[in-house]
């Protein structure tokens, strides 16, 4: 619903448009106030629609900022994600063993992660092979809220045959002086429960405050 001002409408409807147009005064003065209205609904959808311009630019701003910051890992000389790195809450820490694991062995390894000042904790780590992925363990103490892969070779010709160019980001909530749990596995474990899986890395998260 607009409201219009229907001050001299009928003056300015005779002066202007009766005579023009044919009309009588009243319908005159309807024509004015119609003008009126649509003026003031051009300036209103005008003024929304800069607003919504200039929100949806700033959305593009934080989410390409967001996504500079979440896709920071670091790479190999041939851009793929190096095998030894796992980047949590935007910090390095070393994934020691991997190597020895794409051999075909068993790995365990512990770290330690405070929560960010939301509450959660980033995770991103290294796929590292096209027939095994990281699968994390929820329970009522740890909450996935945010889950993605990305690949790091996007334009790449030429792609190392066997071999990963995706990291994998986990987003998840936990207790304080809980072990978050992360398996690395080959895809056809994907369906089982995480109890069932068997791994041949196991990473293991401890949260402090």
């Amino acid at each position: 619903m607009i409201i219009v001002n229907p001050a001299y409408t009928t003056k300015i409807g005779i002066e202007k448009y009766a005579k023009r147009m044919k009309l009588n005064r009243h319908q005159a003065a309807s024509y004015v106030i119609a003008r009126r209205g649509r003026r003031q609904c051009m300036a209103k959808n005008k003024n929304l629609f800069i607003a919504l311009s200039f929100f949806v630019i700033l959305l593009t701003m934080i989410g390409c900022s967001d996504r500079q910051k979440e896709s920071s890992f670091p790479k190999d000389n041939c851009g793929y994600p190096q095998k030894n790195i796992m980047v949590i809450n935007g910090k390095e820490e070393v994934l020691p063993g991997f190597t020895d694991i794409l051999m075909g062995e068993k790995f365990t390894h512990r770290v330690t992660a405070k929560k960010q000042k939301d509450g959660f904790i980033t995770v991103m780590v290294p796929k590292a092979s096209a027939i095994n992925q990281w699968c994390i363990e929820e329970s009522e103490d740890v909450k996935v809220i945010m889950y993605k892969t990305e690949s790091l070779l996007k334009n790449a010709k030429e792609k190392i045959e066997g071999a990963s160019d995706e990291i994998q980001m986990f987003k998840f909530s936990s207790e304080t002086n809980h072990v978050v749990k992360l398996k690395w596995v080959n895809i056809n474990q994907i369906g089982k429960a995480f109890s069932e899986k068997e791994e041949n890395y196991l990473l293991e998260i401890e949260i402090k405050e």
